[in-house]
């Protein structure tokens, strides 16, 4: 309260607030008098609630930190980080959505502050890939250096799996193919049966969903969860693609061994949206050409495409 310059009812107040976030991921508040305050429950859903604070502020437009992000990672500094890994990925010639690359260094400085208070992560299995092994360790080796730490195990895959999972061209190919051809079409199929929208011959779709579901699927292969930083946004104002998507999906996936939470159902949206679009607009071509700068990802700058063609399809 002396450090921020508050009334203590104030604290007890925002403790109140604390515990209610805290409830969202299981976790509880305790205190002891003289002794202080400590978060009790799992470590993995710590480490979810740390990163989901940390990723709260998506600053779609510009590529900098906040200054809740500075101060909850004091310790480390996010600007090495990410010259680092900017680097890296220039030289290894790959390429991440802004809001991805960002969050990837959010991810690396979280596990880097870990370390440096000697609270690594004490197990976290991910398929092994010794191509991809090699590719990371000069990035592991120079971060290593630079903050004067040793990544365990356990840390380098947390580092591993989110690298994997940020960009499109480190995914497995072996994980596509006929099965997210399948997926795809009885997608589509469903969406012709329920609303008779017949998506299944636009070459775009077919590619973006196939694109896009071996992105979510690979990170479900790794144990992570995607967090759309759009969903409120689409929920509110793409209604009927978000419902159509969501029944879709909810049909087609029934008998698979994995369910899509609405963060993914979210971008799928996107996607059938920007579809819908061109399908009920039969002047899709045009005479004028734009360019679409976008900084989160593939499927927002697809649906905004869709929604200039539909906007200025007498022009």
């Amino acid at each position: 309260a002396d450090e921020v310059f508050v009334s203590v009812n104030t604290i007890i107040n925002y403790l109140k607030t604390i515990r209610v976030i805290l409830s969202r991921y299981h976790l509880t508040l305790q205190n002891k008098a003289n002794l202080g305050y400590l978060v009790i429950g799992k470590e993995l859903n710590k480490r979810t609630c740390i990163i989901d604070l940390l990723t709260s502020n998506t600053q779609p437009y510009a590529f900098q930190f906040s200054s809740e992000q500075k101060a909850l990672l004091n310790h480390v500094s996010l600007e090495k980080i990410k010259k680092a890994v900017m680097e890296f990925n220039r030289r290894s010639d790959l390429h991440f959505s802004d809001y991805n690359l960002k969050n990837l260094i959010l991810h690396i400085a979280l596990s880097v502050s870990r370390l440096k208070v000697a609270q690594p992560i004490r197990s976290y299995p991910v398929p092994r890939n010794p191509q991809l092994d090699q590719l990371l360790n000069p990035l592991i080796s120079y971060i290593e250096e630079l903050f004067r730490i040793t990544f365990p195990t356990a840390e380098k895959n947390y580092i591993f799996s989110h690298y994997v999972t940020s960009t499109h061209e480190l995914l497995d190919q072996e994980h596509t193919s006929d099965y997210m051809c399948k997926l795809v079409m009885d997608i589509l199929d469903c969406i012709y049966e329920s609303y008779h929208i017949d998506l299944r011959t636009d070459i775009i779709i077919l590619k973006d969903l196939r694109q896009h579901l071996k992105s979510i699927l690979n990170a479900k292969y790794y144990q992570l969860r995607m967090k759309n930083p759009l969903l409120n946004t689409i929920r509110n104002n793409y209604i009927f693609a978000f419902e159509v998507t969501r029944t879709a999906v909810c049909q087609a996936l029934a008998d698979e061994p994995f369910q899509l939470s609405d963060d993914d159902i979210g971008y799928i949206a996107l996607h059938i949206g920007a579809a819908i679009e061109r399908y009920f607009d039969s002047r899709y071509l045009h005479r004028k050409r734009t360019l679409i700068v976008y900084g989160n990802g593939y499927a927002e700058g697809s649906f905004l495409a869709a929604r200039i063609t539909s906007l200025f399809k007498d022009v």
